[in-house]
């Protein structure tokens, strides 16, 4: 049962399933805590499959990033569901220095799903790449040889990673050691 513009200005409010939600995009969810755990601050960044949010487990006061899948005419069914959250087992499964970790993943009270990563701090090879043009041999090495070692550990694993491209690979800056691949960042 709705209610009509007439009982809305009488001051009785539409029931919420009716009413129009607050914003769209992903701004919206900023303020958001999902699962009663992890508060989304601000968006990091969005891609084809999901918007990437700076996020912090409330309890532990602990930095996350929470990627939570996006609903286009491409991601909206069920395949894109289950890929995902194929997606987010397949990377909780892997303990490797290269591969950045996945803590939890689930699905918000409005059906959307998440999951829930390790909050790195650096830019992706494909930043780098825009700022400086062109890598000295030893740093290209370097990342050549940790990426390459992150896949590695994937595929051991039977876990391939389809997407591999110098936005997908982020070089962490780690207090004390340095730049570090986590591997290619799970897109």
């Amino acid at each position: 049962e709705t209610l009509d513009d007439e009982d809305t200005r009488r001051g009785n409010p539409k029931p919420a399933s009716v009413r129009p939600p607050k914003s769209s995009g992903p701004a919206a969810l900023i303020g958001e805590v999902i699962a009663g755990k992890y508060k989304l601050n601000a968006v990091l960044g969005a891609g084809g499959m999901g918007t990437v949010y700076d996020g912090e487990h409330v309890q532990l006061g602990r930095p996350v990033a929470v990627k939570v899948l996006i609903r286009t005419p491409t991601t909206s069914g069920a395949n894109a569901e289950k890929r995902f959250l194929k997606e987010a087992r397949s990377a909780g499964s892997l303990a490797h220095p290269n591969i950045c970790q996945v803590f939890d993943f689930g699905t918000t009270p409005n059906g959307a799903s998440y999951l829930v990563m390790e909050k790195l701090t650096g830019e992706t090879l494909g930043q780098r790449l825009s700022r400086t043009r062109k890598l000295p041999i030893a740093e290209a090495v370097s990342i050549t040889l940790q990426l390459l070692d992150g896949l590695g550990a994937a595929h051991e694993q039977n876990i391939l990673h389809r997407d591999v491209k110098p936005e997908n690979v982020f070089l962490a800056t780690l207090p004390g050691s340095g730049e570090m691949v986590p591997g290619p960042t799970v897109k």
